[in-house]
């Protein structure tokens, strides 16, 4: 991805990222903000600093097959950017943001339904010992104890767990700040059960 800019505001693009770096907001995929740079471009009708009303409106339209989700997502940028210009003093206009209707409904599982979920993933870890299959009963006992991602989960090294003071730590999550977690009794039993079995690598290898 070409992360350089070439519109008249390529400067004020640039500076608003470091920014949003520096506080912690990760950054790594800008393709919305080339985006931005290349529409900017093509607006090219005014030299204003701040973002015009006109280009406020065109870029907010829906463009064909675009998602409601997706068109929130883009406003939302050029959003953000807006307030960084208003921020520093300069004059600008704001999109007119649409509302972002979220479909997705949660499934809460019962107590019967997550015990039948262990017993399952205990009866795969029996069936094939020397598969990858050992990991799921600790492993989606330790989601279900601390609410923590798939993902955090599975990127957990063996140094981020510590057994002796019953915590883990979740290292870059979604929000950029690395966060402590406290286990319980029965899944730091769980784990250090895990760990005495199988972790007998590096600490900087994987727990999982």
């Amino acid at each position: 991805m070409n992360n350089k800019f070439n519109s008249h505001r390529k400067f004020l693009l640039e500076e608003f990222i470091a920014c949003q770096r520096a506080l912690n907001y990760k950054f790594e995929n800008i393709c919305t903000y080339n985006q931005l740079d290349r529409f900017f471009l093509q607006m090219n009708k005014t030299e204003s600093i701040g973002v015009t009303k006109e280009e406020c409106e065109q870029w907010s339209i829906k463009r064909t097959t675009e998602k409601t989700t997706t068109q929130y997502t883009r406003i939302s940028k050029l959003n953000s950017f807006c307030i960084f210009l208003q921020r520093k003093g300069l004059k600008t206009s704001f999109p007119y943001q649409v509302k972002n209707k979220i479909s997705f409904k949660p499934y809460i599982y019962s107590s019967s339904e997550i015990i039948k979920i262990f017993d399952s993933c205990e009866k795969l870890a029996m069936d094939k010992p020397r598969s990858c299959r050992h990991i799921f009963p600790t492993y989606f006992k330790l989601l279900y104890a601390t609410g923590i991602r798939k993902n955090e989960g599975l990127h957990l090294a063996i140094s981020d767990v510590d057994l002796v003071n019953g915590t883990i730590l979740i290292r870059e999550p979604k929000n950029g700040k690395d966060r402590l977690l406290p286990l319980s009794n029965s899944i730091k039993q769980e784990m250090f059960n895990f760990s005495n079995r199988y972790n007998k690598y590096s600490d900087k290898d994987f727990f999982f």
